[in-house]
């Protein structure tokens, strides 16, 4: 009984760290998007800073 209690928790043990390195995996993705996302809002606010200029102004930029 012992030996099966202690390869059940072994296989716990392997289940909790590989849901753990996904958990992290996913949540390196989701940090990744974030920055991508804070790049693109910058990007767009200096375009719509731009597009507010008369096009004259734009033109000699």
């Amino acid at each position: 009984m012992k030996q099966a209690e202690a390869d059940q928790a072994k296989a716990d043990q392997v289940r909790m760290a590989r849901d753990v390195t996904m958990m992290f995996d996913e949540l390196k993705a989701l940090a990744d998007r974030h920055a991508e996302l804070h790049t693109d809002r910058a990007r767009l606010q200096t375009e719509m800073e731009q597009a507010r200029l008369p096009w004259w102004r734009r033109l000699f930029r």
